[in-house]
């Protein structure tokens, strides 16, 4: 879990207290004793305070298992779990297993850790009043599962911890290569009989150890107390100390320092050490079921919602911000534009009203510039056609030009579809007298030339008529001072 929380829970045997943790300061906000009275007053509590909370329960009754399973992955392995879960703990809420190793012997099974609080009663009121008010819960947790952020150091195969808090007493908690075997809370009310408690509990528990097949006799059992320096020179002082236990001092200041914290806790006691912990880093696993965490759940999604409708409305806002700033450019383009365009207009003007008056308007000029305009780009030149009509005169040297004309069909201002030239041509044809047959068949020639080169050929007039009323033989006798004809030559 990364997220941070700032409002922790800590229950005891006899008293639920609330601390405000802030840049790892914990302050003390309010402690209420396991009465009616003290339920009523978390109550009014929890709803001042919405907000998520950390609940961390150091009680004595809290049980451990080491157990092992098949190594599998997926449903069959959360199956494997559940039953034993339900083997050893069965209609008991607040359970948890944690995966500890996996052997290196054998079929190489998993070595998992299980717990539970097996005190409901002891836990029930506290969280009816938590779910009562709809305060989110973000977890459950106990100081066995934070123990071994003390242990840093500790490279020992056998390590024994050993803490004292004053709202509960005395907690031993076993590490074999460094991963939690089981922890116990032991009663102490007197601070000065520290010491003397820790020395009888640790050689319980040794025996304790030696008798379940986890301590072999030989082996060495590591203990470090957090404490005062006082308290532990008197511990070492005390005889017969067996030869197989190896004290160890961990400075309860050096430890908050270790952890992140400066000068916090109330020397020796490590309630607010374990909570300091807990503030900073959650272990992986806890005991609150998802019936328990709902209200958390929901307060996260909540929170997810607002924060997404945050940032879209800032994009939003980004978005609108960039929008108008254009849109502000654009009419400043805009105005710029107006503005110079008003001054060519007003030159135009100035320029137009130094003009002679002219019959024609300035928009037929405009008009008549623009038709011949694309004119030119429709139709090309009629040098290409005259070309033509000068290659078939050199061909046919009887025909002499008389005149040359043409026009472009265009019958309005507005452009035709399919634009072209019209040469008119007039002729003579010289040297044959009155061979007036061979006068027509050498126009015939001619014609067919020009046909050749792409060119449609309509007679006009002929130098003889030849039509049924013409007279060939009246025409003889009389004077004819030449063959003259006419063509109309047109581009395809």
């Amino acid at each position: 879990m990364s997220t941070r929380h700032t409002h922790l829970l800590y229950l005891g045997p006899t008293q639920m207290q609330a601390y405000a943790w802030s840049s790892k300061h914990l302050s003390l906000t309010q402690s209420f004793p396991d009465t009616q009275a003290g339920l009523e007053q978390f109550v009014e509590y929890l709803k001042q305070h919405p907000f998520p909370h950390l609940m961390l329960v150091d009680v004595v009754e809290e049980d451990f298992r080491l157990e092992t399973i098949p190594h599998v992955h997926g449903r069959k392995h959360d199956e494997l779990i559940e039953r034993k879960l339900d083997w050893h703990y069965k209609n008991l809420p607040f359970r948890l297993a944690m995966f500890r190793q996996r052997l290196e012997s054998g079929r190489r099974d998993d070595e998992i850790l299980l717990s539970a609080l097996t005190n409901q009663q002891h836990l029930a009121p506290w969280l009816q009043c938590i779910q009562s008010t709809g305060s989110p819960l973000a977890g459950m947790y106990t100081p066995a599962y934070l123990a071994n952020e003390l242990l840093q150091q500790a490279r020992h195969e056998h390590v024994l911890l050993l803490t004292w808090q004053a709202n509960s007493g005395l907690r031993q908690s076993y590490f074999r290569n460094r991963h939690l075997c089981l922890s116990r809370l032991t009663p102490v009310e007197a601070e000065n009989d520290f010491p003397n408690q820790a020395h009888n509990e640790t050689l319980r528990l040794m025996r304790h150890l030696e008798n379940s097949g986890q301590l072999k006799p030989d082996s060495v059992l590591n203990v470090y107390l957090v404490c005062r320096e006082a308290d532990f020179a008197k511990l070492t002082a005390l005889p017969d100390h067996p030869t197989n236990i190896r004290y160890s001092f961990l400075d309860i200041s050096r430890a908050e320092a270790g952890s992140g914290i400066h000068g916090q806790t109330l020397l020796p006691d490590a309630t607010l050490l374990y909570l300091n912990i807990l503030g900073n880093k959650q272990p992986p696993v806890q005991y609150a079921p998802e019936t328990h965490t709902h209200h958390y759940w929901l307060w996260r999604q909540r929170n997810r919602l607002k924060t997404s409708a945050a940032v879209c409305l800032f994009a939003a806002l980004a978005i609108s911000t960039a929008m108008l700033v254009k849109t502000h450019n654009y009419s400043q383009e805009i105005q710029a534009l107006r503005q110079e365009t008003d001054r060519y207009s007003a030159q135009i003007e100035s320029l137009l009203s130094t003009r002679p008056a002219t019959a024609v308007s300035i928009d037929e000029m405009k008009s008549a510039v623009t038709f011949f305009d694309s004119l030119d780009k429709l139709l090309p030149p009629p040098e290409a056609h005259l070309h033509k009509l000068a290659f078939a005169l050199d061909q046919h040297p009887q025909i002499l030009a008389q005149k040359i004309g043409w026009q472009t069909d265009i019958g309005s201002t507005n452009l035709p579809d399919n634009p072209h030239h019209t040469i008119r041509f007039e002729g003579e044809l010289a040297g044959f007298s009155n061979e007036y047959r061979d006068a027509l068949s050498y126009l015939e020639q001619f014609k067919a030339a020009l046909e050749s080169q792409g060119l449609t050929v309509i007679k006009q007039s002929l130098p003889v008529d030849t039509s049924v009323n013409g007279n060939i033989h009246a025409e003889q006798g009389s004077e004819i001072s030449a063959l003259k004809f006419s063509l109309e030559l047109k581009s395809q």
